[in-house]
């Protein structure tokens, strides 16, 4: 069965995966997509990427 409507949640670290965990307990799993940021924060050539 296909949702009516689909969540997208961004979500990093830990609280991001709480998040998401308690978000998909309150709706429908299957019409939640979660992007998550993997990588850690770092600096490149000056610039730093949060």
């Amino acid at each position: 069965m296909k949702p009516e409507a689909t969540y997208v949640a961004l979500a990093g670290g830990v609280g991001g995966a709480k998040f998401a965990y308690g978000l998909s307990r309150t709706i429908d799993p299957a019409a939640l997509l979660v992007a998550v940021n993997t990588g850690d924060d770092f600096e490149h050539l000056g610039l730093y990427f949060p």
